[in-house]
């Protein structure tokens, strides 16, 4: 069985696949359905990037809202707000501003509008390629790393003390952690992807990887966007519960 983690980076997409027979590779794609046409026959694909959009509304996804709520005030931050669908496809941070505004009484923070080329790409290849909603799922990684321990991470991800509390983590998990992580590290340079946005792709990877049974999503009950994409956030169950 192949599992897929996928987190967006500099250059486009980083993707980690593993392998119950502990096999595991690398890649960077320019485009995400490049990814696809590699792994389209794992068993999962978990990616950290909304899927399920809203068209309009103040209340935001639930899925982000219980999200938050689990990893509390020191990483429920990570998980920010989601544009609604139509801004994600303006032209300029101005532009998706006004129009999320107008959608949703809430303007759109630099932080999400960094992403938003990601989330508008996938939303794109998610509505051409029905096919690939039956591997394709959502998830975040501190929720993932969350549940891996039973408790939220205490340090920033992109700090050294956060880099190690992280790393250490994956190492209780995996064996060739520090095999995938030196290879990243050696192959692309930070300007291509960042320490942490390998981390996150392991990770993402490692909870793909486990059996269906233990992975939940947030909510329970999956709501569904205008499109049927689910807005859901998967993850595994947590480790003491």
């Amino acid at each position: 069985m192949r599992a897929v983690g996928v987190d967006g980076c500099k250059t486009g997409w980083l993707a980690v696949c593993l392998s119950n027979n502990m096999e595991w590779e690398i890649k960077v794609c320019k485009e995400f359905s490049e990814i696809y046409n590699e792994y389209n026959n794992a068993s999962l694909i978990l990616i950290d990037v909304p899927i399920g959009l809203k068209e309009r509304g103040v209340d935001e996804r639930q899925c982000d809202k219980l999200a938050r709520k689990i990893l509390g005030q020191g990483r429920g931050s990570s998980v920010f707000r989601v544009p609604a669908r139509p801004a994600i496809y303006k032209e300029t941070y101005e532009e998706a501003k006004e129009a999320n505004f107008e959608l949703t009484t809430k303007k759109i923070t630099k932080q999400a509008w960094g992403i938003c080329s990601k989330i508008k790409e996938l939303d794109s290849f998610l509505n051409s390629h029905i096919e690939a909603r039956k591997i394709i799922r959502e998830s975040h990684p501190e929720l993932c790393f969350c549940a891996l321990t039973g408790r939220p991470m205490r340090y920033n991800k992109q700090k050294k003390d956060g880099f190690a509390e992280r790393k250490h983590i994956l190492f209780q998990v995996h064996p060739r952690i520090n095999d995938i992580i030196n290879s990243a590290l050696s192959r692309y340079t930070r300007q291509e992807v960042k320490r942490d946005d390998i981390l996150d792709a392991i990770v993402l990877a490692i909870t793909a990887l486990t059996p269906i049974e233990q992975l939940i999503s947030t909510p329970d009950e999956v709501q569904r966007d205008n499109l049927s994409l689910p807005m859901e956030i998967v993850y595994r169950r947590f480790v003491n519960s």
